[in-house]
């Protein structure tokens, strides 16, 4: 695991540790919110977060896929604002008893906060999932897309 200023990375470790460990730790200097709003785990003061083209500046986080590739998650997907002045690292640790129900290791929930304003692509031949970084770095969104339109 690295991480810096500029970024989080996970190596080797379990997602249910490493993202919020990290994150907290790449910005430590920022006064965190305590009690966190639940479900969250680490919450900030937002308007002493500022903000970038692709959401509030915070570190990115590197998610390593197989195959060596890896999908980036920029504050705009990464941080969720739950009133006027906060905003919360918007992963969900899934706990030890769901996830012994599951079968699995604890692990970090990626859900749909974290896939807005990606495009998602499938690939039924390969039985592949594909997707692109946060579309705010196109300069555009999912809403100006027309998704009806017949192919």
């Amino acid at each position: 695991m690295t991480s810096d200023d500029d970024n989080i990375e996970n190596t080797q470790n379990p997602p249910a540790n490493i993202i919020s460990h990290a994150f907290d730790a790449a910005t430590a200097e920022r006064a965190r919110i305590t009690p966190a709003v639940a479900p969250f785990e680490l919450c900030y003061n937002s308007t002493q977060l500022g903000s970038t083209r692709l959401g509030y500046a915070v570190p990115q986080i590197d998610l390593m896929l197989e195959g060596g590739r890896n999908w980036t998650v920029f504050g705009g997907n990464s941080m969720v604002q739950v009133s006027a002045d906060t905003a919360c690292l918007a992963f969900v640790e899934m706990k030890q008893g769901e996830a012994d129900k599951q079968g699995e290791s604890p692990a970090a929930v990626i859900g749909g906060f974290q896939m807005e304003n990606n495009l998602l692509v499938f690939d039924e031949e390969k039985q592949r999932l594909g997707f692109s970084s946060l579309l705010w770095g196109r300069q555009t969104t999912c809403s100006n897309f027309n998704f009806t339109m017949a192919a």
